[in-house]
């Protein structure tokens, strides 16, 4: 192994400057232990240093408890985005359980395409059975602008944007409903955005799904100058691949009867992933309730309640659904996509419609 190797392996831990002085010491005192010896060739030191190096590496990652596949493969801005860039052990977890899928660590699963000087690069996917979002970089050579000057990093504006759309052979008409954004400008020729894919219905699930992903075309937006946008540049970015899918999830029967605004209804069942929950509300009164539905004044889970006490309010993006059902009654069944990742064992309860429900 080249000595290039070993600090691009060690540059890739990203490890706390902490980590970092204890590796230094323990460097420096082998050294000095080295130059006692009467091996004093530089080759010999060389490779004693750096094999010293790699071995306190470990040492410092095995005691403070990094998981090293999770440090080294999440993508640092995703690890961010959803809350646990210093929760290596949900990271790992994540990974283990098919939630997570890196399309870099490995050289024959990698997502890249490039065409007219810009290359799209598919960094790492979140997946459940009804939310996928879809992490991506884009690098455009030095004769395109793609971010306008005073644009914000974390916003649209003046930051270029694909034309893009996701598709699926595994739905009869292969459209995936989604919507994204701008995650980060990296720099000024470089961009990372996130998108989110959703499951049209709760009988089509994500699982197994082949995901097609296609942008024709980059579009930046001067609204931070005028109203004008323009196209940089078109081509074809067609990337294709099997989607990872997390099927682990939590079920609660509840069956707990709520009167909300005068509208009675019982609140079922919640079925709940690290990533979305379905929550099954049954409607005694559907013309009331649809009052409330016709003005947006519909009941939905607010919050999450976990075991220290603490509330989590909810962000994300999600949906309504109504199903009507002869044996069943009628069904309210609320779908939604966390904005961050949740942890399930320090989950307690949920506040719906104003009422808190304990799931203990």
């Amino acid at each position: 192994m080249r000595l290039e190797d070993y600090k691009d392996l060690y540059d890739s831990m990203k490890l706390s400057e902490d980590s970092d002085q204890r590796i230094l010491v323990q460097i420096l005192k082998n050294r000095n232990e080295d130059n006692k010896t009467k091996k004093k060739g530089k080759e010999y030191l060389a490779r004693r240093v750096v094999k010293v190096a790699v071995a306190a590496l470990v040492a410092v990652v095995a005691v403070s408890g990094v998981a090293y596949a999770a440090t080294q493969l999440w993508n640092t801005n995703v690890a961010k985005r959803y809350g646990v860039s210093k929760d290596t052990e949900t990271m790992q977890k994540m990974t283990d359980k098919g939630f997570s899928k890196i399309m870099t660590d490995r050289e024959e699963s990698k997502l890249t395409v490039t065409d007219n000087g810009i290359t799209v690069d598919v960094v790492q996917t979140l997946a459940d059975e009804h939310f996928a979002y879809v992490y991506f970089e884009v690098e455009f050579s030095k004769e395109y602008e793609p971010v306008v000057k005073g644009a914000d990093e974390n916003s649209d504006t003046g930051v270029a944007m694909p034309e893009i759309s996701f598709s699926s052979k595994n739905l009869a008409d292969n459209n995936l409903n989604f919507c994204g954004s701008v995650a980060k400008v990296i720099n000024d020729h470089k961009v990372a955005y996130e998108y989110m894919l959703m499951s049209p219905s709760d009988s089509e699930l994500l699982e197994d799904f082949v995901v097609d992903m296609n942008i024709e075309d980059f579009t930046v937006d001067h609204e931070i100058y005028d109203s004008n946008s323009y196209s940089i540049v078109k081509g074809n970015w067609n990337l294709s691949w099997n989607l990872s899918c997390g099927t682990e999830k939590s079920t609660y029967e509840i069956g707990k009867k709520v009167t909300i605004d005068g509208v009675e209804m019982d609140v079922e069942k919640l079925v709940i992933s690290p990533l979305s929950y379905q929550l099954y509300v049954q409607l005694k009164d559907w013309d009331a309730f649809n009052k409330l539905f016709a003005k947006d004044e519909q009941p939905e889970l607010s919050e999450f309640q976990y075991s220290d006490g603490t509330f989590d309010g909810l962000g994300g993006i999600g949906s309504t659904n109504i199903e009507h059902s002869d044996s069943r009654g009628t069904y309210v069944i609320e779908v939604k996509g966390f904005d961050k990742i949740m942890d399930l064992d320090k989950l307690t309860g949920f506040t719906y419609g104003g009422n808190k429900i304990s799931l203990q």
